[in-house]
C-alpha cells in the first residue's frame, strides 16, 4: 500500500540547504537539532536525494523521495526535516562521492585485466616444446649441451648411394646432424618426380640415422634424388634455415 509522507519546506529550525535538480531543500543540521534538543533517537526514517523507487515515500514540495526504515551502510547523516507532526526524518548522503566509486572501479578491472593478460602471457611463455624423436639414430657422443651458442648450422654434403634393387627395409644411407648444430634436423627424400621416399621426425645434433625405410622400393639402375632438411631450434621449436641438396652433387 502506498504511503506517503509530507515534509514542511519552510522551517524556523531550518539552518541548511542543498541542492537537487536545481532546487534547494531546506533542513536542520545536527548541530543545530542538539542545540535545539531534538532527539535523534526518535527518527521515524532516512531518506536520499534521488527519485522514489519503493511505495513508503517521502514529499518535500513536488519531489518525492524513498523513505527507509535504517540508514544505509556507507552513508552518513546530514540533518533533519520534519513532517506536519514534528517527527524528525534523516537527510543521509553517500560517504564517497559518485564518481570516485566508479573510478575506483575501473581502476580495479584494469588492475583484473592486467593481472590475467600477465597470467596467460606466462602460462604461455612456460609451454616448453617437446621434439618428436627419430627412433634408431646413431650417437657418437649421448651428452648433448643445453645450451648451444654457436647459431651457424653446419650441413654435410650427401654422395652418391648404392642400395638394393626392389627393398625398402634398413637401407644404409647415413643422414647428419653435425655436432654443435643449435637445431633439430628433419629429413625428407624426394624423387625427382616428386615421389617422397623417406621422411623422418626430428634428429638433435651429433645424432645420425644410419638404417632407414623407404616407403618405395626402386628398380635396378640410376634415379635422380633430392635431401630436403627441415630445422627447428632447440628448446622453442621455432623454424630456422632449410636446405635442398641434390644428392651426389
Amino acid at each position: 500500500m502506498e504511503k506517503i509522507i509530507k515534509i514542511r519546506e519552510l522551517d524556523v529550525c531550518y539552518d541548511k540547504t542543498i541542492k537537487y535538480h536545481k532546487k534547494e531543500i531546506q533542513y536542520m543540521s545536527r548541530k543545530k537539532s542538539r542545540r535545539s534538543g531534538s532527539d535523534d533517537c526518535n527518527v521515524r526514517g532516512f531518506f536520499i536525494l534521488r527519485k522514489s523507487r519503493t511505495d513508503n515515500r517521502l514529499m518535500i514540495g513536488s519531489n518525492v523521495f524513498d523513505c527507509l526504515d535504517s540508514r544505509k551502510k556507507l552513508y552518513k547523516l546530514k540533518g533533519f526535516v520534519k513532517d506536519e507532526e514534528e517527527n524528525l526524518y534523516g537527510l543521509i548522503k553517500c560517504r564517497v562521492p559518485f564518481y570516485i566509486f566508479w573510478l575506483t572501479l575501473l581502476i580495479c578491472l584494469v588492475i583484473l585485466v592486467n593481472c590475467l593478460s600477465e597470467h596467460e602471457t606466462g602460462t604461455q611463455d612456460d609451454v616448453v616444446w617437446s621434439p618428436q624423436i627419430e627412433d634408431g639414430i646413431y650417437n657418437d657422443d649421448d651428452s648433448l649441451a643445453e645450451e648451444i651458442e654457436q647459431k651457424q648450422i653446419t650441413i654435410h654434403g650427401f654422395t652418391d648411394w648404392t642400395i638394393p634393387a626392389g627393398q625398402t627395409d634398413s637401407l644404409p644411407i647415413a643422414l647428419e646432424n653435425s655436432e654443435g648444430n643449435p637445431c633439430y634436423f628433419s629429413f625428407s627424400i624426394v624423387l625427382q618426380d616428386g615421389t617422397k621416399l623417406y621422411e623422418s621426425d626430428h634428429v638433435p645434433p651429433g645424432e645420425s640415422l644410419r638404417n632407414i625405410t623407404i616407403n618405395k622400393a626402386l628398380e635396378k639402375g640410376d634415379h635422380q634424388a633430392s635431401v630436403y632438411i627441415t630445422t627447428a631450434e632447440i628448446g622453442t621449436g621455432a623454424p630456422m634455415n632449410s636446405v635442398r641438396a641434390e644428392i651426389g652433387q
